[in-house]
């Protein structure tokens, strides 16, 4: 079940919008903090943590629907 989350996650992720998926990237692959994440990317420090909660649950709800149409199969 692991390996099936993130094999959804990767394909997940490739559905996000460019700027959204630069900073899930950045936070969680190269472990920047949200400050840095706002100076390299030139957006507010609030503007980093509304894009990464967006993100994450844009991301739990499309990992959710492709493991339920699976488990539909």
């Amino acid at each position: 079940a692991s390996d099936e989350r993130l094999r959804h996650l990767g394909e997940c992720l490739k559905k996000l919008a460019p700027q959204a998926r630069q900073a899930v990237e950045m936070r969680y692959q190269q472990a920047h903090k949200p400050a840095e994440i706002a100076r390299r990317l030139g957006w507010g420090a609030e503007s980093v943590y509304v894009a990464l909660s967006r993100a994450r649950s844009m991301l739990r709800e499309c990992v959710a629907r492709k493991l339920a149409e699976e488990a539909v199969r």
